[in-house]
């Protein structure tokens, strides 16, 4: 499952874990981080990138959110860039057909 992301993405991905795990009382398991990579397996590098960069600088896990609340933001954000390119594509000018 992590060779499907690029490096970038893999290190955000160790650090926003190790940062949550740094204000949590108990670690996380290996299954929850197994658990957290099968929710956002279908993502794409960039929107997981772009949610893991906006949830540390909101301080998401000094606030105490943690590894569910990042891959709901993570899954968000790709389900919202799938609609707004559907969206684009729609009302995009296009020529119309000739008619001879």
């Amino acid at each position: 499952m992590r060779m499907s992301y690029s490096k970038e993405c893999l290190n955000l991905i160790d650090h926003s874990i190790a940062e949550i795990d740094k204000h949590r009382n108990i670690k996380l398991s290996e299954t929850d981080v197994y658990a957290f990579m099968t929710q956002i397996k279908d993502c794409d590098s960039d929107m997981v990138i772009m949610a893991i960069n906006n949830f540390i600088k909101a301080d998401s896990p000094q606030e105490g959110k943690g590894i569910k609340y990042l891959a709901a933001i993570i899954n968000n954000n790709n389900s919202t860039k799938t609609a707004k390119k559907r969206h684009e594509f729609l009302t995009m000018d296009r020529i119309p057909p000739k008619v001879e």
